[in-house]
């Protein structure tokens, strides 16, 4: 480390040398640096660095100053105020003022650092006696680990930790266990530790006090259900996750905390025990991830009122916050500001936010503050809260993910009512009114998923671009009719969960997803009579269908995955009908997917028709008690084998070799 020091005092005060005036014209005298500095004690010299109007002297933790000289080099005519010669405390840190020949001035501002006594290995604490022999060794810096009172003693057990009391710095994990059991624990001189864990801190500790601790590079972790005393009034910064577990105090404080590389967790220790009201936070400006607060029933103050950028926040179980204020902050960047489980929270304030990754409104707020919210990376939630328009959000310009509406009181939805708002990634309508009974989503910009469920999905009609990416999603299994469709001729997916009484017509030729019939009810007639293509999986419960006595799709040619028929209800459909499909990408399957299905297995289908399938992994049937004509399959036989043809539980069930044979109907 020496010769690196040195050879950077040799490089730096090269550029410096350089830089001072040399040339043979007239003196001008305006450079005034200092170009090297050394404290020298009889044989013993300490160069310093000089960087950015900095002296910095490095001495070993021992080595005595006492009479110590310095030795300086300026450029030409530069004088130095105070006079390093007159100078004995080279101990206190103070500013040199260095004027050049034309009385322009440069501060330098010196400071002294000892280096630590510095030892590497792992240190394991569990007697008295080990911790009085830690004190002679006059250690300040473990490069390792430390732990205390992590096993038992009996014979010698922990009774002060004087012993540790020079300690500075622990370079990896700082352990106190469960067998320390004093009253407090107080480590006054500890500056830095790379990760912090008192996990499983002993009931007989009330007090924790680590006043100098300014950082933790790691996971800091400090839990006690006893714990009413913490002072680390010093600690400004860690650096990864901070776990705080203590349920008997009723006042959580760390003022001096500016940031939080990782997630925050202040929450109870044992169950429904937690005693915090306040938690104060007064200089913290950044946390990585969330802020997490669990199971605090009686929290009712949380005071952030510098926070600027966050990952996210998070509350479940805080019974009696009624407020979450952050008034600075600006950023959330990559979780959800949402709770659970808190009935009296009524207020979310956050004026100043203008950015945010994902918000989730619950049904007990009241009051809303965003005023200066533009953008919306994910998710807009409102859900069951009371909420005429969408005001409070009057500079929102984007909500990249999906905007859902969930059963928001008073609120009526159009495109118009959006103000500001012109971009959105999806869209999420329950059981919402729908202006006008239509939604236009040509000119909506709209790419990602659009779902219409509960009576939002009972309006009269929906118009889509030609092409649409995302997929729409109409839930509503009670619902007796569908809305009519128009456009769309090409959909990313495409899933119905209705039950209609009237026959559908959809005018769709290509899904680049899958498409997913979930129920499609008691219509005369359910037909896709223009699709061509579908890229994904292809799932049809026709046992839904309970009157249509065919489900035909003329036109498909090609699916991307798996084909699947869910069949049962004895008495419809009679038929399955594909006569254009060449090619499936997975396996194809037509039988009961479920044990109700089973019990009730359906009898009516007698043929099933794949006429130009040539091209697929599997073919499975089973439970279709009327089926004993396979002709339908003809075209496949010579593209399959034995491995990938099973029929079961049929009325026919021809095994491969009589397909091969051209047995394909029961004698």
């Amino acid at each position: 480390m020496k010769n690196k020091i040195n050879l950077l005092c040799v490089a730096f005060f090269s550029l410096l040398l350089a830089g001072c005036e040399k040339e043979n014209n007239d003196f001008v005298g305006s450079d005034n640096y200092i170009t090297s500095f050394k404290l020298v004690n009889g044989e013993q010299e300490w160069p310093a660095i000089i960087a950015d109007n900095n002296i910095t002297v490095t001495v070993p933790a021992g080595a005595d100053l006492s009479g110590a000289a310095v030795v300086l080099e300026t450029c030409e005519h530069v004088a130095v105020s105070p006079d390093p010669a007159s100078i004995t405390d080279w101990e206190a840190s103070r500013d040199f003022t260095a004027v050049s020949y034309n009385q322009t001035q440069r501060t330098y501002h010196y400071s002294l650092v000892r280096t630590e006594a510095d030892t590497k290995g792992d240190f394991v604490l569990n007697t008295q006696a080990s911790v009085d022999a830690f004190a002679t060794m006059g250690i300040e810096t473990i490069d390792g680990n430390l732990s205390v009172g992590t096993e038992t003693s009996e014979d010698d057990p922990i009774t002060n930790l004087d012993g540790l009391q020079n300690l500075k710095n622990v370079r990896y994990i700082l352990t106190i266990g469960e067998y320390c059991t004093l009253p407090e624990i107080k480590l006054e001189n500890l500056q830095r530790t790379g990760a912090l864990r008192l996990s499983s801190l002993a009931d007989e500790v009330q007090s924790l006090s680590l006043p100098a601790l300014e950082a933790v590079s790691m996971n800091a972790e400090i839990c006690s259900g006893e714990l009413t005393s913490l002072d680390l009034a010093g600690l400004s910064r860690v650096d990864g996750d901070f776990i705080l577990k203590a349920d008997k105090m009723e006042e959580i404080s760390l003022s001096a905390l500016v940031s939080i590389g990782g997630e925050l967790q202040i929450q109870q220790l044992n169950n429904n025990q937690a005693q915090v009201q306040k938690i104060s936070l007064g200089a913290l400006q950044t946390i990585g991830k969330r802020l997490y607060l669990y199971s605090l029933r009686q929290l009712v103050e949380l005071d952030v009122p510098a926070l600027k950028i966050v990952g996210g926040i998070y509350l479940e179980d805080c019974r009696e916050f009624t407020e979450l204020s952050c008034p600075a902050l600006e950023e959330t960047t990559s979780y959800s500001i949402d709770f659970k489980r808190c009935s009296q929270l009524t207020s979310y304030k956050f004026p100043t936010l203008k950015k945010a990754w994902s918000i989730i409104c619950n049904s007990s707020l009241t009051s809303l503050d965003f005023s200066s919210l533009t953008t919306v990376t994910s998710d807009l939630t409102l859900t069951s809260m009371t909420l005429s328009d969408l005001g409070v959000f009057g500079k929102l310009e984007t909500v990249g993910g999906i905007l859902s509406l969930d059963g928001v009181k008073e609120l009526t939805f159009s495109f118009d009512k959006l103000g500001t708002l012109k971009n959105i990634g999806g869209l999420g309508l329950n059981n919402i009114p729908v202006d006008g009974g239509e939604l236009d989503f040509t000119q909506s910009g709209i790419t990602g998923d659009i779902t219409l469920s509960g009576s939002s999905m009972l309006i009269d009609k929906i118009i889509g671009p030609d092409r649409f990416e995302g997929t729409l999603n109409l839930n509503n299994s009670s619902a007796t009719k569908l809305p009519v469709i128009e456009g769309f001729r090409v959909m990313g997916g495409l899933t119905i969960n209705a039950n209609p009484s009237d026959a559908v017509s959809l005018p769709v030729e290509e899904i680049l997803g899958d498409l997913t019939l979930t129920k499609m009810g008691g219509c005369p007639s359910f037909e896709m009579p223009n699709l061509k293509r579908v890229g994904g999986e292809f799932e049809a419960v026709i046992t839904t269908l309970t009157k249509a006595t065919s489900f035909t799709l003329p036109a498909l040619e090609t699916i991307g995955g798996n084909m699947t028929f869910a069949t049962g209800r004895p008495g419809t459909p009679q038929s399955i009908g594909m006569p254009a499909l060449t090619a499936v990408g997975g396996n194809l399957f037509v039988g009961p997917t479920s044990t109700i299905a089973l019990l009730k297995p359906n009898t009516a289908i007698t043929s099933l028709d794949f006429g130009k399938l040539t091209s697929v992994n599997s073919v499975t049937v089973d439970n279709l008690k009327g089926l004993k004509d396979f002709s339908g399959f003809t075209a496949l036989v010579p593209y399959i084998d034995a491995t990938r043809w099973n029929v079961t539980e049929c009325a026919y069930n021809p095994k491969y070799s009589d397909l091969k044979n051209g047995d394909f109907t029961k004698p």
